[in-house]
């Protein structure tokens, strides 16, 4: 959590793994449109936490992301994304690395005007 927007350094940090998602309601003091862009983190026993985006683009992002995190599980970076990808049509027989390719035995040449 971070005091001001521009902050780098967080003033505290909040484990959510066992939160649960929802919109905040009439109940947490947010009417209608103000809810559009909340996000509510609950705990049973425990105040409720909410945040608020600045765009429906940027609530979808933090949607996806809290909802791996309160399962406890990791975003996939788009380097591991492609591996697992590439892990998954092997393991199905779509491994394509070797279809369709034919080498030279010999390497192409090339003539260059005034070489000897």
């Amino acid at each position: 959590m971070y005091r001001a927007h521009e902050d780098i350094a967080a003033v505290a940090t909040l484990p959510v793994v066992g939160y649960a998602l929802s919109s905040p309601g009439k109940a947490d003091g947010f009417d209608k449109k103000d809810a559009e862009l909340a996000i509510k983190l609950a705990h049973p026993g425990l105040k409720a936490c909410i945040l608020k985006a600045d765009n429906e683009n940027q609530k979808e992002k933090w949607m996806d992301a809290l909802e791996l995190a309160v399962r406890g599980e990791k975003a996939e970076s788009k380097d591991e994304a492609e591996t697992n990808e590439e892990k998954t049509e092997s393991a199905a027989g779509g491994d394509r690395s070797s279809e369709n390719i034919s080498l030279s035995a010999t390497p192409p040449t090339q003539s260059f005007p005034g070489a000897s």
